[in-house]
């Protein structure tokens, strides 16, 4: 059985990335809207969430504070374009990727959340490359 993983982006560019990248290996489940995207994760547990920062309506540290109010398993990928600073207290408990990403590196990040600890809410930080911090 697959693992899923589920991406939040409003760019459908990033996307049908992650649908080329990530579509064999994975069972990828693709949120364009926050909202929804909030909704889903009150049903499902995916294995990896990539979330993204800035979204029209509702920004990615919202999503990421109600996910952590849900207390799901979820390892999450923050990534982001904006200039977010690692020390962000906010970013405790998950990776940073910043767009524009290195596909490797995306591979890298992937893999590693997927075998590293599971993601508990502010117990760790976790930057690109997965290191501790």
């Amino acid at each position: 059985m697959k693992k899923k993983m589920a991406v939040v982006d409003d760019d459908i560019c990033i996307l049908e990335s992650f649908e080329v990248l990530f579509g064999d290996e994975y069972e990828v489940v693709y949120l364009r809207n926050p909202e929804r995207a909030l909704d889903f994760f009150r049903k499902e547990v995916p294995s990896l969430i990539f979330l993204d920062l800035l979204m029209p309506g509702m920004d990615g540290f919202e999503v990421l504070e109600r996910i952590r109010d849900m207390k799901k398993d979820s390892r999450i990928v923050l990534i982001t374009a904006s200039d977010v600073r690692e020390e962000d207290e906010r970013l405790e408990g998950v990776y940073l990727l910043r767009k524009p990403f290195d596909i490797d590196e995306l591979r890298k990040i992937t893999k590693e959340a997927l075998g590293g600890p599971v993601y508990k809410p502010r117990s760790l930080r976790l930057v690109a490359g997965g290191t501790m911090q």
